[in-house]
């Protein structure tokens, strides 16, 4: 048996066609040896207690009895069969009468069969497929590759969670250093819907509260948008659109005027151009190292600055707030004003 499950070892690490027909034809030949000498063992213990049971059930039906029964198996008295059950009679007799009656146990051989049922169980070479024996039925190699895999998942999935709670909190890092800054400033954020016209919203909201002139985000989107169609070659150049196409080109200028298409940069200096006003951004960055807000600095980017008329009316620069952290879909801009 141990021949056979080596044998089968090689039989599922070997590849090739012909090489498993050899290892089927010699996994064959070896469990038909086996199978032989398992029915040697058979007979052997049918005679030395089979035709003893028979030999009981045939009296009780026929009357016949133990003599005319052994007469039939005899061999001129020198019975290998005969001198067996003499000694089993002895055996009997030294047990003080305890026989082998029906469903007793003690006569009966244990004979080991899990290795048998492991070639039984573990090979199918019908299909050419491996199955193990998983106590509860079986299990072939594709489910066992299927719970492997989901076992991993698993386990990476349990992982990626224990080093998310190790990862620090980059949306309150960030904001806890805008904030900062704007409170030293006297300055308070206001937030804005994150809903693609944040920048236009935001202008919007603070020009009217701190020059008290209302712009819609829609008129905003229109001034953006035909102050850069008219003064393509120097907005042109910091835009992902081939200069040479002017018809792709007229298209964006379509995107900001008419969609929520997200403004950045570029449309924040062409409305300050447009309006003649500053805006200025507050951001936080993890590029500059401080010892506060846990490595977050904030910084002010000042758009339009020095221009013909530079600030509001009250004497203030549009003040805007800008996210990367605060929506999962991306940039965001809030209102800036001055606390009362």
């Amino acid at each position: 048996m141990s021949k056979i499950t080596a044998l089968k070892k090689t039989f599922k690490g070997n590849s090739t066609s012909s090489g498993k027909k050899k290892l089927k034809a010699d996994i064959e030949q070896l469990e038909s040896e086996l199978k032989i000498k398992h029915e040697d063992e058979i007979r052997r213990y049918n005679i030395l207690y089979g035709d003893k049971d028979n030999e009981a059930s045939k009296s009780v039906h026929t009357g016949e009895s133990d003599g005319e029964e052994k007469g039939n198996h005899s061999d001129g008295g020198n019975s290998t069969k005969d001198e067996l059950e003499a000694d089993e009679d002895k055996g009997k007799a030294k047990g003080k009468g305890k026989g082998r009656g029906k469903g007793s146990k003690s006569d009966v051989p244990k004979v080991e069969t899990s290795k048998q049922d492991d070639i039984e169980a573990n090979i199918n070479l019908s299909g050419l497929s491996l199955y193990k024996n998983t106590g509860g039925g079986f299990t072939s190699k594709s489910q066992q590759r299927k719970m492997k895999k989901q076992k991993k998942m698993e386990e990476m999935m349990l992982e990626a969670e224990k080093e998310a709670l190790d990862m620090p909190n980059y949306e309150e890092l960030e904001s806890a250093a805008i904030k900062n800054t704007l409170k030293q400033d006297n300055l308070r954020m206001y937030e804005i819907k994150a809903d693609g016209h944040c920048l236009y919203s935001a202008i919007s909201y603070v020009l009217k509260a701190e020059k008290n002139k209302e712009y819609s985000v829609s008129e905003l989107r229109r001034i953006a948008g035909d102050y850069i169609r008219d003064n393509m070659n120097d907005f042109a150049p910091f835009m992902d659109i081939d200069m040479d196409d002017e018809q792709a080109f007229l298209e964006h200028i379509d995107e900001i005027k008419y969609t929520a298409l997200w403004g950045g940069q570029i449309e924040i200096t062409a409305l300050s151009q447009a309006l003649g006003i500053e805006i200025h951004i507050y951001s936080a960055s993890n590029d500059y190292y401080s010892s506060g807000a846990g490595g977050y600095k904030c910084t002010v980017l000042k758009i339009g600055e020095g221009s013909e008329r530079g600030t509001t009316e009250s004497g203030e620069a549009v003040k805007l707030s800008f996210h990367k952290h605060a929506y999962g879909l991306g940039e965001h801009y809030n209102a800036v004003l001055r606390n009362q």
